[in-house]
Formats: structure tokens, C-alpha cells, sequence
């Protein structure tokens, strides 16, 4: 899991009231563990370091919530960052409301 802040402004409103803070990453082995009780980042260091470069990499490549990409290809229709619509697609809908408007 990434580090993020509680309630982070780039989500709807609806959804930003469930999200609690994540201070580290964290990292959980879901083989052993599927209810994600055991961070086991202080036992694999090495692992998270390399997620971690690969998750810059991809950031910088595709952007961010708060970037652009030097990849990125442009939005078709509206964007609003922030808004919860990328295109013409919303994402995470409100009660199971259909994704694709």
C-alpha cells in the first residue's frame, strides 16, 4: 500500500470520508496473510525500495493525480482533475452506477 494522506482531495467527496491515512508504504504477503494484519516492509526492505523506484518510474512516465506524464496522451472530452472524470470516463461510481457515461 502507498503512502497517502486521509480524506485526499483528488477523490470525489463521496468517496475521500472512507480513505484513512497511510503514513509508509506498507507491504503485505497475501499468500500468508489475505487479510492484510502483517506490514512485512521492515522485513524486505529491498523489496519496497525496488516498488518504489518502479512506482516513480511509471509516475513519471504515465503521470499522477498530481502530474502529467511526459507519455501521457491527452483526454479526450472533459477533464477536470480531481473530479473523479478522466475523459469520458468516471471511475469508482457511487452505488454501483454505471462506470461508462
Amino acid at each position: 500500500m502507498l503512502p497517502r494522506p486521509a480524506t485526499p482531495d483528488w477523490l470525489p467527496d463521496w468517496y475521500r470520508k472512507s480513505i484513512d491515512a497511510v503514513p509508509e508504504a506498507q507491504l503485505y504477503d497475501l499468500e500468508a496473510d489475505l487479510s492484510e494484519s502483517h506490514d512485512v516492509a521492515a522485513q524486505h526492505l529491498q523489496i519496497v525500495e525496488r516498488l518504489m523506484r518502479l512506482i516513480a518510474d511509471a509516475r513519471e512516465d504515465l503521470g499522477d493525480y498530481d502530474r502529467t506524464g511526459k507519455n501521457v496522451r491527452p483526454a479526450r472530452g472533459r477533464h477536470t482533475a480531481g473530479s473523479g472524470v478522466i475523459g469520458e470516463v468516471s471511475f469508482c461510481p457511487p452505488h454501483g452506477g454505471d462506470p461508462l457515461r
